[in-house]
């Protein structure tokens, strides 16, 4: 408690307040801010990206590169085309994921 009596903002970047106890930090006059969506950009292009690496499974061809064995023969794993993805949350991840990267929409 003695460090929060010194304290006079809190700054939370790209992610929830929900470990915080906000009322507490309020009551001992700490003025609190957050940017929840500073990240998402960026956030949905590594889930993006990590997707279609583990459906292409490019760390076979990737493993073989670094070793010299690479001949052009590793398998290249499934096809994106014509899948179903599931996008499970529509924060502010899932929807950049769902509306910029995948072109989808959403019915609720």
């Amino acid at each position: 408690m003695t460090t929060l009596m010194s304290m006079l903002v809190l700054r939370e970047v790209g992610r929830s307040l929900n470990s915080y106890h906000l009322n507490m930090l309020k009551g001992v006059g700490i003025a609190i801010s957050s940017t929840p969506i500073a990240v998402d950009d960026a956030t949905a292009d590594i889930a993006i990206f990590l997707m279609l690496g583990a459906l292409r499974q490019v760390t076979i061809p990737m493993k073989a590169i670094r070793d010299g064995k690479f001949r052009g023969k590793t398998p290249i794993g499934h096809d994106p085309k014509n899948k179903t993805l599931g996008i499970l949350g529509m924060g502010g991840i899932g929807r950049v994921s769902m509306h910029e990267h995948m072109n989808c929409f959403f019915l609720f």
